[in-house]
């Protein structure tokens, strides 16, 4: 989780130079000295921002923009969503901000576990006008947020989005196989098991799984197969 966190702290980091033409001395000197203090003390770097008086809505959410940060570092995980909902919403962000912003805050909600709020935010990152870089990382998250509501066509709908043939990922089949139980598709378990196996070749439990779902559609024959060949590969389940 502190790694998670230092990720989403990183993405959201602003250059010093970046906004200073935009904002009045004042201001630009307050924010550059809250960048240089984030690290180091925090707390005291919150307590300038929040005393800072702004004279423009780009102003204001600059400070929410780094105050976001800031709260993020000391815990502050409420008052970081609504510090940086404000700096998404706001409308005075470049588009490309406004993707780091929206992403980050996405994130924030799905780990605090508001599915909802978050659904919100990652959809509309993936609309087509937006063009976001990194497309199939937004939509495996919303089927993780779709996942945890047990909205579990919409977890299979969200991962065709999310799955690239050629880089298959452990956590989207993981996902899409859960779904798949839920909705009692037996035989595409069977061969998202069967990728699974060919992913981690050595993780007794898809063997497992994978016997057991060849019995729900009567193929005994593979069911035991199966198992055969997982004792003959030395695959032992953990005691």
């Amino acid at each position: 989780m502190k790694r998670y966190l230092l990720l989403i702290i990183l993405g959201l980091m602003v250059p010093r130079i970046a906004f200073a033409a935009h904002l009045s001395p004042r201001v630009a000197s307050t924010l550059n000295t809250a960048i240089q203090l984030q690290s180091s003390e925090p707390e005291k770097a919150i307590s300038m921002l929040t005393s800072a008086k702004v004279t423009s809505d780009f102003e204001k959410v600059m400070l929410n923009r780094v105050l976001g940060v800031l709260y993020l570092q000391t815990g502050e995980k409420n008052r970081a969503i609504s510090a940086l909902s404000f700096a998404a919403d706001s409308g005075e962000l470049a588009p490309a901000d406004w993707q780091k912003v929206q992403r980050t805050l996405a994130d924030i909600l799905l780990s605090e576990k508001q599915y909802k709020a978050a659904l919100a935010r990652y959809y509309s990152l993936v609309e087509p006008a937006v063009g976001d870089t990194e497309p199939q990382k937004v939509w495996l998250r919303i089927a993780q947020a779709h996942y945890q509501l047990s909205e579990w066509q919409k977890v299979l709908d969200s991962l065709m989005n999310a799955m690239n043939p050629q880089a298959v990922t452990t956590d989207a089949l993981t996902l899409r196989l859960g779904a798949e139980v839920q909705l009692q598709r037996w035989e595409s378990s069977v061969k998202t098991l069967q990728q699974l196996i060919m992913l981690e070749p050595s993780h007794s439990a898809w063997w497992r799984h994978l016997a057991a779902t060849y019995q729900r559609v009567r193929d005994d024959e593979n069911a035991l197969n199966t198992l055969v060949l997982m004792m003959r590969r030395g695959i032992v389940p953990p005691k």
